[in-house]
């Protein structure tokens, strides 16, 4: 029987996953236990030399990016769940899958940039995110950490590239806000924590 643990913590953009996801990783190795910290594999995909806003520009290559990040977590948590060590292991991500369907939906929402196939596609990736997070949240029963928004108002700690980036990141923060009603109505293992007001 596999008894891996898995931490997932879910956010918008500077709401401090990685911050939080290294402590508790530090945390728990000094308490003895068996701890692989897993950054999303989304940092490594986006590097290069095109800015990510010149990206979210051109919907087509931004959910062309959006499908290679999906897969490429789900490759990571099929693996982290495959996991079989003499002691259990306590896999921490700092972002789910749930979090490219955010992504997905706000970038890639249909525009006059959008052909008809275009907006079929991306309505079929969403489709794909949402059924796999859905499997793999009820078949790995994360303890998932949903890392409250640095406020919008406050652009000194924020730092939005505009006024547009904050709006667009904003309805990030509340569309995760609903799916972390929508995880504890299903009686997930759900927090929520502000490491801007401690």
């Amino acid at each position: 029987m596999n008894r891996n643990k898995f931490i997932i913590l879910t956010g918008a953009a500077n709401s401090g996953k990685s911050t939080l996801a290294q402590n508790i990783a530090e945390t728990l190795s000094r308490d003895g236990f068996n701890v692989r910290f897993l950054r999303s594999p989304a940092r490594d995909i986006l590097t290069g030399p095109k800015s990510l806003k010149d990206l979210r520009e051109k919907p087509r290559v931004y959910l062309r990016l959006q499908e290679k990040i999906f897969k490429a977590q789900l490759d990571q948590i099929f693996k982290a769940s495959k996991t079989n060590c003499t002691e259990p292991v306590v896999f921490i991500f700092d972002r789910f899958i749930l979090d490219t369907y955010m992504y997905t939906d706000i970038y890639c929402r249909p525009s006059g940039l959008f052909r008809a196939s275009l907006t079929k596609k991306k309505e079929a990736l969403r489709r794909q995110i949402f059924d796999n997070a859905m499997f793999l949240a009820d078949t790995l029963r994360p303890l998932f950490i949903h890392c409250a928004p640095i406020p919008v108002n406050q652009p000194s700690i924020f730092r939005p590239e505009n006024m547009q980036q904050s709006l667009e990141d904003y309805a990030i923060v509340k569309l995760l806000e609903i799916l972390a009603d929508y995880y504890e109505d299903r009686e997930q293992n759900m927090i929520s924590v502000d490491i801007t007001n401690p």
